[in-house]
């Protein structure tokens, strides 16, 4: 993944966040608190692939999108029910959730992927998993399981399991930045802190 998209998806990323009310100056998020919704977004991507819950009818929902480009409707309604009916909650869509909570927890510390990330990059060996379960673990293992007391470190981590997700989807021909694209839109639709206390 090219470093430009992932600072691209830092700055969006954590703007919608802000403007859905996650980002309240009354209330910050701890850096655990962040860490731990990222841990949630990987446990249902879990989920979804025990399910085997994948995009729904995908050359409909690329093809309406196509079709209403520009759209102001389709931006405001449209898009967000033909996303729902598509591509919400499948394995793909969590992986990119993850993405997109590991680039808010950047733009929090007011971080660059540059900033984050300055050791040498080592990717792991996915193949030798049984199942997804098994990767997952060593996201929660790299994310949380190393010393996340200062903010450098937690975004060290962060960062370094932005690059586990991005791998592990190119290996596995599933193409995140798209469904991060995706995703981000749709979030640009949701109500307030998404219907949640936080």
């Amino acid at each position: 993944m090219k470093k430009e998209v992932i600072e691209n998806w830092i700055q969006e990323a954590y703007a919608i966040n802000k403007a859905n009310g996650f980002h309240d100056p009354e209330h910050p998020h701890s850096n655990t608190c962040r860490l731990m919704l990222i841990v949630t977004e990987i446990s249902e991507a879990v989920e979804a692939d025990r399910k085997g819950i994948h995009p729904r009818e995908l050359n409909i929902f690329e093809e309406a999108c196509r079709t209403w480009d520009g759209n102001k409707l389709w931006e405001t309604t449209g898009y967000a029910q033909t996303f729902h009916d598509h591509i919400k909650d499948s394995f793909e869509d969590e992986l990119s959730d993850v993405v997109i909570r590991c680039c808010d927890f950047l733009g929090c510390l007011g971080m660059t992927f540059e900033q984050a990330f300055k050791k040498p990059w080592e990717p792991i060996n996915h193949q030798n998993y049984d199942t997804f379960a098994d990767e997952a673990w060593y996201w929660v293992w790299l994310l949380c399981g190393n010393d996340h007391a200062t903010n450098v470190t937690a975004a060290a981590n962060v960062a370094g399991l932005l690059l586990q997700v991005c791998d592990y989807c190119d290996i596995n021909d599933i193409d995140i930045a798209q469904h991060v694209e995706w995703k981000l839109k749709y979030n640009k639709t949701r109500p307030f802190r998404h219907g949640k206390a936080y």
